[in-house]
């Protein structure tokens, strides 16, 4: 789905990169979070990034238990930190 994300806007496909984003947008767990930030990034979707804090902090006692928590970049987890706050 991200591929079609990048793809869509040089072909003019629109619905498709908004139906791509719907997908990702419901399928953000525990086991993917860290990959769809990543993903967020590369196709710059600010909505999906959104989201996937969104996610985050509503999951917080979850994914901090997890070992790939821990590979947050340090500028990731102060953002995580301050939307838990103003949450």
């Amino acid at each position: 789905a991200a591929d079609l994300l990048l793809l869509a806007p040089r072909y003019d496909l629109n619905d498709l990169a908004t139906g791509a984003e719907d997908f990702l947008n419901k399928i953000i767990s525990a086991d993917n979070y860290l990959k769809m930030i990543e993903t967020s990034e590369r196709i710059s979707s600010k909505s999906l990034r959104k989201k996937v804090f969104a996610f985050m902090v509503r999951n917080m006692k979850i994914i901090s238990k997890r070992e790939d928590f821990e590979e947050l970049p340090r500028p990731l987890l102060m953002e995580l930190l301050d939307n838990a706050i103003t949450a």
